[in-house]
């Protein structure tokens, strides 16, 4: 039914979101506090592996999942496509600089996430925010650049680069444990964090390859 009902959503949507998902205890997010020291992340502190053993299962289980693996196979339509990378991100309060992914955008490189709150999320805490069906423009986009050989030049911004196609987004707020998995052609963000609020995620990133996030 998991399977079914995510595979559906995002096919149709580019993102599916299960509200309270996991009963993530504070054993796990104080773990994950531990682990993201990165100060280098504009927005807070993060943590990056692509060594998932490294995790300890308490987080693997978050965003590591058969169900999960199932559904981005039907997505990618391969058996080859797999978790490559996991980040934990701690945003804090909005800075004067804003950082790239507070912009709506695709990516620049395809791949396919998952998202788990660590914290609670409200409007307030820079809620992950989307527009629903925008994945298929942003495929198109994508892949009219595909041949384009210098990164920075690729254009992904929507307010910046393409501003007739702006539409609000849907913010998404929820619970610790909720888990949103998506598209990353969807026009997406990362909202600003307001004073006295932050915001904890941990995401998995899923591809298969280099090319495989250039040309699918």
């Amino acid at each position: 039914m998991f399977s079914e009902k995510a595979t559906k959503e995002i096919q149709q949507n580019g993102y599916v979101v299960f509200p309270s998902y996991y009963n993530v205890d504070q054993q796990t997010i104080l773990f994950s506090d531990s682990l993201a020291r990165d100060r280098s992340y504009l927005p807070g502190k993060s943590y990056k592996t692509n060594n998932l053993n490294s995790l300890p299962t308490m987080l693997r289980d978050l965003i590591f999942t058969q169900d999960i693996e199932n559904v981005f196979r039907n997505i990618s339509k391969t058996p080859e496509i797999k978790c490559q990378d996991v980040f934990i991100t701690h945003e804090l309060e909005e800075t004067e600089q804003k950082e790239r992914n507070n912009w709506l955008h695709f990516d620049r490189l395809r791949s396919l996430k998952a998202m788990v709150y660590l914290s609670e999320v409200s409007d307030s805490c820079g809620p992950f925010s989307v527009v629903p069906g925008s994945h298929l423009k942003g495929r198109s986009l994508r892949q009219n650049f595909a041949n384009q050989s210098d990164y920075e030049e690729k254009l992904n911004r929507i307010e910046l680069d393409y501003e007739h196609m702006y539409e609000e987004p849907t913010k998404i707020l929820g619970s610790i444990g909720t888990l949103i998995l998506f598209d990353t052609d969807i026009f997406h963000k990362g909202g600003d964090v307001k004073q006295g609020s932050f915001r904890k995620i941990i995401r998995s990133h899923w591809y298969v390859d280099y090319s495989w996030r250039i040309t699918s």
